[in-house]
Order: structure tokens, then sequence, then C-alpha cells
């Protein structure tokens, strides 16, 4: 398929560069880097890394030939440079996590997983998985098969050891999604139902009783925002507990379906999908939104009947 990258200047909201890139129907779309620089593409038996503002191959990486087939996720899971990227792989009947250098392709980092997961048939499932903005934390998810038990494991990358098991409550995740880090590492939320917040210091665990498909911690890391696919936010106070919803300047047959937040931390971007195509295609409009106060800043128009993804 055509798509083609756009960069948008955030004061004019005019676009100030395209560019066009291939990818094939067989070939699947991982996500960006948190620069935004890079372009992860999963093919069946290598990784490319495109450069989004050539759209040329930077380097493929043919070691990470097999994953497992659940893994298509919206976002990448990288730290907050976007210098490293958390992969799921089960080859050989052995199941890992890979943490890969962008720049390089370079493995940096190979993480087991427990042997009941590395089977096809396993007793155990992998649910979610995240890397810690500063890289030197992987926390996974798993849940045995058939069952709401979910154990997360916190793996200390230099000392190459699981630092800590938290139990979590009994809930239904679908593998595999991604956990989002606070920007202070304390802390990782993951979208569902309910979604969740756990403290990875004192092991606390807050249940949102709320659908939400994507989740983000706005820049004081004091509040969480939920994204439940409708024409609305609803932000979570985690001192009070509270919700408040906050209307979004779209029609009402309009969704938030995804989000982007920049490196920066001061803005949010969400992809808004209309009628009958919000559930594929193209965005209608993005959003862009003041990370901290949620206000609309601008809004920009996608063609959403063109066969381009943008």
């Amino acid at each position: 398929n055509n798509q083609i990258i756009k960069f948008l200047d955030v004061k004019t909201g005019q676009v100030v560069r395209s560019t066009p890139i291939t990818i094939k129907q067989s070939e699947s779309s991982m996500g960006f880097t948190a620069d935004g620089n890079k372009l992860t593409v999963g093919k069946a038996n290598k990784i490319s890394i495109l450069h989004n503002q050539t759209g040329k191959v930077l380097r493929e990486l043919p070691t990470l030939s097999t994953f497992t087939p659940s893994y298509i996720p919206f976002k990448a899971i990288v730290n907050a440079s976007g210098s490293q990227q958390l992969f799921h792989q089960i080859e050989h009947n052995k199941a890992q996590l890979y943490s890969l250098h962008t720049g390089s392709g370079k493995v940096l980092k190979s993480i087991p997983l427990p042997k009941e997961v590395s089977r096809s048939i396993g007793s155990l499932v992998l649910t979610a998985m995240g890397l810690s903005p500063d890289g030197k934390k992987v926390t996974y998810i798993t849940t045995p098969r058939g069952s709401r038990k979910n154990t997360l494991y916190i793996y200390d990358v230099y000392k190459q050891n699981i630092a800590k098991e938290i139990p979590l409550p009994d809930v239904i995740f679908s593998p595999v999604q991604p956990m989002v880090f606070s920007s202070d590492g304390r802390s990782v939320a993951l979208a569902g139902s309910p979604s969740m917040i756990v403290n990875l210091e004192s092991d606390e665990v807050l249940s949102i009783k709320l659908f939400s498909e994507n989740v983000v911690f706005l820049a004081n890391n004091k509040k969480l925002v939920l994204l439940p696919y409708s024409n609305q936010l609803v932000v979570f106070d985690l001192a009070s507990g509270k919700k408040n919803s906050i209307a979004l300047p779209i029609k009402s047959h309009c969704r938030a379906a995804n989000y982007a937040g920049s490196l920066n931390k001061r803005y949010i971007a969400l992809g808004i999908r209309c009628s009958g195509q919000y559930k594929k295609g193209t965005p209608d409009s993005v959003l862009l939104l003041d990370a901290n106060s949620l206000k609309l800043i601008r809004t920009y128009s996608v063609a959403s009947h063109s066969n381009e993804n943008r």
C-alpha cells in the first residue's frame, strides 16, 4: 500500500514535508519511534527500519525472523528517546524479549521468558510488555492460559534478573499490548476493561472501571488520560481517584481512534475517525492538544477518502 508520512508545522498547521513510503499487504507497520525519525516495518523474515524524512531503509534486521501472530502493536514500544525498541519473538520453541537499538539495529539485550511461554500451546500467555524511559527496566505480564490471574514482572536490564514480581487483579488482557510508562519510570498503565495503573515502587494497583483502548500519562505524571474510543477523553486523577470527562470538539459520529505524545511532553495528538470509516482507513483529522491543560491548539484536516494512509 502506498502511504505518506506528513510533517506539519505546529504553529502554522502547514505541511512542511511529505515522504512517500510503500508497505506491502503482507507487511505490518509496527509504529514510529518516539523521536518521530524512524518507522519500523515487520516483514516475513526481517524487520526494516525506515528513515521518516527520506523513506529509505536505514537497515534490516534478519536475526529476528519469527514474531507471535498476536503481536501487532498500535504503537512501537520504545524508551523515551526512541533509541530502543522492544520486540517479542518466539523462535525454535523459545520465547524472548529483545531490546534493539533503532539507530544501529544492534540487539542490546535479550530477556528470556519463562519456558511455559515458549511452547506454542504453553501454560502461560504473554499479555503485555513495556520499556522504561531510561531503558534500564523491562516490564512484562504473564497469565496462565484460560485464567485471569496476572503477574507483572520487572526485569533489571543491567543486572539481568527479575527485580520484582507484582500480582495483579483478575483481569482479561488482549495479548500483546504495550505497557505505558510514566515519564519518571515509577508507574505503568494498561488500557483495558478495567484500565489499570501500577506503582512499581509501592506495588499499589489502581483499577479504573472504564473501558479504554489507549492510555497516556500527562506530563506531570499526576493524571492519566484514557481514550474510551468515543468523542470524549476521560482524565483520571491519581491522587483523588476522581474521573473527569472532557468533550472533544468533534461530531457525534466521530471517535478518537489513536494518539501520540510529543518527545518534549508538550503535546498530545489524537487521530479522529468519522462515520463508518472510524474503525479503518485514514483519520479525518488530527487534534493537537496541550499535554498539561488538554486544551485544543489546532486541528489538522486529513483527506479521509484517499487510499493513502497519512
